[in-house]
């Protein structure tokens, strides 16, 4: 019964939406205008989303990292478009100390999920640019992120 209402009124020319029943967004486009994110060292751009959770795409220049950092709540997922790099992680011990573990060499298509509470750094060590996108609660970037030194 519901889609038969939505698809008479989307064939009417009733959008539930507004005047588009989607947002579009190009991520090279969004790239264009992405802004500095001081904290970590890189730009970023929302592509879509809202506060719960949302779509980003950044580029890493080549031989750069992005400053490692961990957030206390919610995942984080990443997804290579371009490009290829080394993850570097660890985990918080009780007693503060930092346990970095061994790196994981990523590339373009690979999709990975950073976990709370661990640490993360991605690392662009080649020539090329690499265009990641990520998906995250809008806390990631403001209130939840703490940077650490490695």
């Amino acid at each position: 019964m519901r889609s038969v209402i939505l698809v008479s009124l989307l064939s009417a020319g009733i959008s539930m939406y507004g005047e588009s029943p989607i947002i579009l967004n190009n991520f090279y486009e969004a790239l264009e205008s992405a802004i500095p994110d001081s904290a970590v060292g890189i730009k970023i751009a929302k592509l879509t989303g809202d506060d719960t959770f949302s779509l980003y795409v950044t580029q890493l220049p080549p031989h750069s990292k992005i400053s490692p950092h961990y957030h206390t709540k919610d995942i984080e997922t990443y997804q290579i478009v371009t490009g290829n790099g080394i993850m570097h992680t660890a985990k918080i011990a009780a007693d503060t100390t930092i346990a970095w573990q061994k790196p994981t060499r990523v590339k373009e298509g690979d999709v990975f999920t950073i976990l709370p509470g661990m640490i993360h750094q991605l690392e662009n060590d080649t020539d090329q640019p690499l265009i990641l996108i990520f998906g995250c609660p809008i806390t990631h970037l403001t209130t939840d992120r703490f940077l650490v030194s490695k």
